[in-house]
């Protein structure tokens, strides 16, 4: 079963996958659960290969040559807005960064792993 992360958007994922991803989150230390959460729920917006292959979310200016289109996004939007709500119900501190660095890490692991098949 699905559920959507916000009531707004038609961003969807499994229920359970969900339930792992905010408990895990939950038992981090306060000031790592942006970045535990958004780093377990960013696999389940985009596959390895659109993570491996996309520019993160393109902030940076785009090299010279770099075809790599950035990450789709409305999905990150929608993330970044889920784990914010998430962390202020449940007490836990939240910045922006934290949840970009979680979004480069997953690019980077990505990366890492399409090389290494």
């Amino acid at each position: 079963m699905t559920v959507k992360l916000l009531a707004s958007s038609d961003i969807v994922v499994r229920r359970s996958e969900l339930r792992k991803a905010t408990s895990v989150a939950a038992k981090a230390a306060p000031k790592n659960a942006a970045c535990t959460l958004a780093s377990k729920l960013l696999p389940r917006l985009f596959s390895w290969q659109e993570l491996a292959m996309s520019r993160g979310q393109g902030i940076s200016t785009k090299k010279a040559g770099d075809i790599r289109p950035p990450l789709h996004h409305a999905r990150i939007e929608v993330l970044k807005d889920y784990v914010i709500a998430w962390c202020t119900k449940n007490g836990k501190d939240v910045k922006e960064q934290d949840i970009n660095d979680a979004i480069i890490e997953q690019v980077s692991y990505a990366r890492k792993k399409m090389k290494s098949q």
